[in-house]
This record gives structure tokens, sequence and C-alpha cells, in this order.
């Protein structure tokens, strides 16, 4: 902040000398007068002082009998001095803040976050159909609009968010391929089965009739919830059923092997030598190559791209994007024992985020890891707790009655 107010205020290179600077230098801070960059020359004593605190430096100067001497003046307040006979300097300087101000209400760049099938140039070739271009008016884009639109177009894309900083335009979404729609059997009657067999832990159940309870094991198509509710008479008999979609949390502890094998050696690219094989250069939406861009037998290709910004928000409608190949050579390396436990590991860790991406809860684990000459080999089983539950079609209900008369039932699904 001090060299900003020096800036503003205008500063000035002052060298004191006299009979006693430390006097002066005493008044300066019993007064409040802030001296920067000080440093003693000989008798003498150099520091910056601020144009107001100049005029305030003055009295206490006479008053020490202190000789203050200006060396350089520099600052804003100066620079305006120097140049007021240069009208057209000035005119050009208001003429450029006019522009950056105006120039800040288009668009001028572009930027998607999270999408991995669509590509960019996909979705900005759907933006173009939808009007939304370079240079035009941030004001004439309605994000809540484009986000449907996407939406629409796309239903692959499950979320999507467009918002305006400054002179970008961010688009932010996430995608889901797995093909399942659970609105095609939400109102269908239906069973819920065990997809793996188990241990039942906890259920939860909030329509339907339960068949098992925690502690049962349970088989692979199994029926946990059934979708048929019995409809008793006051004796107790079943004197109808109604049909409803099995809704439930059914919870179970499941063991999963776990085998992984890999060559104790590994490809290793050695670098031989690089050279700078393109350029590309776009300006608004048009895009300038020169040179190769994609790698050839034998080379692998970086890429480095630069945005002019300034003021932080403001995007220019420029991006040079410099391409770089390399020169490489392969080889067969055998890995130590450090880089084979590391590897281990790192495929442990990406088995155990697949469970919890699943929706599993890792109860316990055991793992063993041997090596030899050639080979790396992990093998052990997963504990885990998951939902097992599926939907599937109705399934007749063979009711029978238990120890004290009540009509229970079972039933099972056949997966095949």
């Amino acid at each position: 902040m001090g060299a900003v107010r020096l800036f503003f205020h205008g500063q000035l290179q002052i060298r004191a000398y006299g009979r006693d600077p430390e006097r002066f230098l005493n008044l300066c801070a019993g007064t409040g007068v802030t001296l920067y960059n000080m440093k003693r020359k000989e008798d003498d004593v150099c520091f910056v002082l601020s144009v107001p605190d100049f005029r305030r430096a003055v009295p206490l100067a006479r008053k020490s009998r202190t000789f203050l001497h200006i060396c350089r003046r520099s600052g804003l307040p100066f620079l305006l001095y120097r140049n007021r006979t240069r009208k057209a300097y000035a005119a050009g300087l208001l003429l450029g803040i006019f522009l950056l101000y105006f120039l800040s209400h288009f668009l001028w760049d572009i930027r998607f976050v999270g999408n991995l099938y669509y590509t960019d140039e996909t979705i900005r070739d759907f933006l173009e159909e939808e009007g939304i271009q370079y240079g035009m008016w941030t004001n004439q884009i309605v994000c809540n609009d484009l986000e449907q639109a996407i939406r629409i177009r796309y239903p692959e894309i499950t979320w999507v968010s467009a918002q305006i900083s400054g002179t970008r335009m961010i688009i932010q979404m996430k995608e889901n391929f797995s093909g399942t729609d659970s609105t095609e059997i939400k109102n269908v009657p239906g069973d819920l089965a065990a997809a793996e067999d188990g241990v039942i832990t906890s259920m939860i159940v909030r329509q339907g009739t339960p068949l098992v309870k925690p502690g049962d094991e349970v088989k692979a198509g199994q029926v946990l919830v059934s979708g048929r509710i019995p409809i008793h008479d006051d004796s107790g008999e079943v004197v109808t059923e109604e049909e409803t979609t099995a809704d439930a949390d059914v919870y179970a502890e499941l063991s999963i092997p776990y085998v992984w094998e890999h060559s104790r050696y590994r490809e290793e690219r050695i670098v031989t030598g690089k050279y700078p094989c393109g350029i590309s250069l776009r300006i608004g939406s048009y895009l300038l190559r020169a040179g190769r861009t994609e790698a050839q037998d034998g080379t692998f290709c970086l890429s480095e791209t630069e945005t002019p910004v300034l003021f932080y928000r403001f995007s220019l409608p420029l991006s040079l994007t410099i391409f770089r190949a390399f020169h490489y050579e392969t080889c067969m390396r055998r890995m130590t024992e450090e880089e084979c436990q590391a590897l281990t590991e790192k495929e442990l860790t990406l088995f155990r985020g697949e469970i919890r991406a699943e929706g599993g809860k890792i109860l316990r684990e055991e793992t063993e890891t041997t090596m030899d000459e050639n080979q790396i080999r992990a093998e052990g089983y997963f504990w885990i707790e998951k939902q097992i539950g599926e939907k599937v079609p109705l399934q007749e209900i063979v009711r029978e009655e238990n120890e004290n008369g009540i009509s229970v039932g079972e039933a099972s699904y056949d997966a095949e």
C-alpha cells in the first residue's frame, strides 16, 4: 500500500543534512511523518517522502536546523505535470480506458469444465447454433435458457451450470452414461431381489413385504422384499393381495476376492531430443495453424496455451498454443521392490475407490503381495457392506404357517 500511496500522491527522494539530522528524524517520528527507504550516507540521511508529508516536514527541518535537498521527483502528479502540454497523449489515454470499458461488455472467451465424452468443439458448435459466439454482448446471454437447451440437446448431461465472469463464460457440467433410468420402473409393480450373495446387516423397508431379516444369509436372486402386500380379514387369513413396487434399503455384508497381477518389467520412454513443431493462434472463432500439431512415430507432443488477461477477468479474444515434439526411445526396465510396493498400493487404492464409488463401505481387508523375478501378484479378500437390492418382476409367494399360526412366505427370482 505504501508504494501505491507514493505513486498517486507523488514521491520525493530527499537528502537531509545539517547540524543535527537525528533530531529531525525524531520530530518526524513524533508527528507521524512517514519516511521510506531511509539510508545513511556519511553524515547525511537519504529517504523518500510523499508530497503531503514533505509539506509537513519542512517546518520540522527549520526547527531542527536541517536542510532538505530534493534529489528526484516521481509519481502521478509529476507525470501529469510533465505531460500537461501533450493533449494527444491525454486523449489517447482516455480513449484507451474507454475502449477497455466498452470491450469488457463483450464475450471473448468460453471455457468448459467437466465434459469428458462431448468435446469442446462439439459443445462450441452447439452454442453457435444457439447464437452464442465470440464478440456478442454479454447481457444478451440468458444463462438459465442456455442451461436448459444443453440439457435438452444432450440428455446424458445430467447437470449443467453456465455463468459469466467478466468477458469469460464458464460452463460446468456432469455427464452420466450409466444407461439406467429409474423412472422406467418406478411405477411398475415388482420385487426387490438380492443382486449378490451376502449376510443381511440392516433393512429399511418403505414399501412391500419383507421376506428376510438382519442376520439372514441370502443368495443372488433371492427375493428380499416382495411387491405383494397381503390383505387379511378379521380372522387373520389372506383374502387378497395388493401389487406394488417394493422399495427398501437392504444392506448386506459380502466378501469380494481380489487378485491382481502385473509384470515386474515396464516400458519407459527416454527423451533423446526436443524441438518446436507447430503453433496455433485463435482470434475469436478463427483458428490459424502453422507447422505440425500432432505427434508422429517416435515422438510425443505437448502443448502450452496462453490466453492474455487484463485486470483478472478481462480475457482477450486471443490464445496462442505452442506445440513441442519430443523424440524418445523405449526400453524395458525391471522395477525395484520399492517401486513394486508403490504400484501395488496404487492399485489397491484404485480398487478401494471403485468399491466406494459403487456405494460400498469397506469393513476389513486381507491382502498379501508376492513377487518374483518377473511377476508381481497381490491377492486376498475385501469384506464390504453395501446395498444389494435390485428391482425384479413380481414373483409368486409360497405361503406357510409358522409355529404361531402366522402366514409367512418365501420367493426367489432366477436372474438368468
